[in-house]
């Protein structure tokens, strides 16, 4: 194999390609509070402030896409099907972000992630029947209690090269970006205690450790995401949440109002799909999920945006059906579960085995 030429290019795409950053809008924060203000006065009418994204250079990761294919030829035909699909998805999504085309966006969306199944939205829904409690839990623990917590965590499993950050424009609490070997808080959440240990289960536990045992495989190829992944990275680390008694009744409603939201946002544009949240949201946690959900979608009056949402629950019912040994080679490779029967032939031929690794 020409893994002399292809690992150092792969190795430079993931460091590089951040199409979350880059779909996220420059201005999130005050855009949320805007549209939560309009959700609270109950006006409805349409959306008329720009929605701007951040400007990137797609050309070092074109560059890095074509190297990789050029280095590809020698690969099994197996992994080199699975690494020239992810490649042309790549291609596709960097074309429709840096050109603005919602349309496109929505259109790879739909094609990588796919909408939730029938089996899913009824299982949201069903949910969605069992009220929250009434009952205020306190929220106490913020960016620092959490970083603290996640650090501690790091050092335990001996990650030194792993570093944590905060950030302000982010549509999420927490990021993994395991080509950086960089994990980012957003700088103003505010989490109770189990959500804290929950939010360090899932990313640490969830995230940060499948790249490292990825990293760790005989077979080089294992620590990169090829195919669409979204669903079982989300599903593994939600699975984790269970397992050590992190998940409870609030956490399982927010994965089943995403479920929902995604197929709205295919219906509706920004300021409907708030409103549809609010009836099971606050104003606030509707505005920061509607935003969300409509990754890259410029023209706030039209339905689209990305659909990988799901897939916090859609992996969750999926993997529950799976063995043991099943979920154990998928926590050891960065690929989705759809790659399982290449996974056991590869296990068989000692090119893959089971992580090293194991959250405690």
């Amino acid at each position: 194999m020409r893994h002399q030429e292809l690992l150092p290019a792969l190795r430079q795409l993931y460091r590089e390609y951040e199409p979350a950053r880059w779909s996220t809008p420059s201005d999130l924060p005050r855009l949320c509070g805007i549209l939560a203000e309009k959700l609270r006065r109950e006006d409805a009418s349409a959306w008329t402030i720009p929605i701007v994204f951040p400007e990137f250079d797609s050309a070092p990761i074109l560059q890095s896409i074509e190297k990789i294919l050029a280095a590809s030829n020698s690969l099994d035909s197996d992994l080199q099907q699975l690494l020239c699909t992810e490649m042309e998805s790549i291609r596709n999504q960097l074309f429709a972000i840096e050109n603005q085309d919602d349309d496109a966006i929505s259109a790879w969306s739909r094609c990588e992630y796919g909408l939730p199944k029938k089996e899913t939205v009824e299982t949201a829904y069903s949910i969605l029947k069992h009220p929250l409690s009434s009952y205020t839990v306190k929220k106490t623990e913020n960016a620092t209690a959490v970083i603290l917590a996640m650090q501690s965590m790091l050092d335990f499993f001996g990650l030194s090269d792993w570093s944590i950050k905060q950030v302000s424009n982010s549509s999420a609490k927490a990021s993994v970006l395991g080509g950086k070997n960089l994990i980012t808080v957003r700088e103003d959440i505010l989490l109770s205690p189990r959500d804290k240990e929950r939010l360090v289960v899932h990313e640490i536990g969830g995230h940060v450790l499948r790249w490292v045992n990825s990293r760790r495989q005989p077979e080089p190829l294992a620590a990169f995401p090829l195919g669409a992944a979204v669903a079982t990275e989300e599903g593994l680390a939600v699975i984790l949440e269970e397992q050590y008694g992190h998940q409870d009744l609030a956490t399982i409603h927010t994965y089943a109002i995403r479920v929902l939201g995604v197929n709205a946002a295919q219906r509706m544009g920004l300021v409907d799909l708030a409103f549809f949240l609010l009836r099971w949201l606050n104003a606030e946690e509707a505005a920061e999920l509607a935003f969300r959900l409509r990754r890259g979608i410029s023209d706030p009056n039209v339905p689209g945006g990305w659909t990988k949402d799901h897939g916090y629950l859609s992996g969750l019912l999926r993997l529950r059906k799976l063995s043991p040994d099943d979920i154990s080679l998928l926590r050891g490779v960065k690929w989705p579960v759809e790659t399982l029967s290449l996974l056991h032939r590869l296990n068989n031929e000692g090119r893959i085995h089971h992580p090293e690794l194991q959250f405690k």
